[in-house]
């Protein structure tokens, strides 16, 4: 634990007071942790456990933002899902309001917006492309149904790449 002494995995989750929707979640971040050094695990407890410096993070949040220059939206949200995380594993905060509230702050909304929904659409276009790609060879036609349709905001990116003589939608 942090105190050096070993700690169960159910001991952590008391301390944390992380709510039963986030266990398995919680247990991840361990995964987590533990590969990137900074949690040992020991027999059936953790050990150890080294919180990354202020000098660290702000390095690790520099490098993200001049990877994904043009799409700070994207950074806005990573950073306030890790300054809420412990709000959000106790259940004080709900996760979806961390959208609003990054879209809501910092530059004009759409602009935030529209660097989350091009990031999101470049992932989706990837995905969907590759998958194409494996299924080039497959003969018939290819279905795609869409679950939880919303505004379209995602059907308008991907269907001008579906090869219209084979996908039925």
């Amino acid at each position: 634990g942090p105190d050096g002494r070993e700690a169960s995995y159910i001991e952590l989750l008391a301390r944390s007071e992380t709510i039963p929707r986030f266990h398995q979640l919680f247990g991840y971040f361990l995964e987590l942790l533990g590969r990137e050094g900074l949690l040992e695990r020991e027999g059936d407890g953790y050990v150890r456990l080294v919180a990354p410096t202020d000098e660290r993070v702000a390095m690790l949040e520099a490098d993200a933002r001049q990877a994904w220059a043009g799409t700070e939206g994207v950074v806005d949200l990573v950073c306030a899902c890790g300054e809420a995380l412990p709000d959000v594993l106790r259940g004080n905060q709900a996760p979806l309001e961390l959208f609003s509230s990054v879209i809501a702050e910092g530059q004009a909304p759409e602009q935030s917006a529209a660097s989350l929904q091009a990031w999101f659409n470049s992932v989706l276009l990837s995905t969907f492309s590759e998958l194409l790609r494996q299924r080039q060879a497959a003969a018939g036609p290819l279905r795609v149904l869409e679950i939880g349709g919303g505004t379209g905001i995602a059907s308008t990116a991907l269907l001008p790449t579906f090869p219209t003589d084979r996908v039925r939608y």
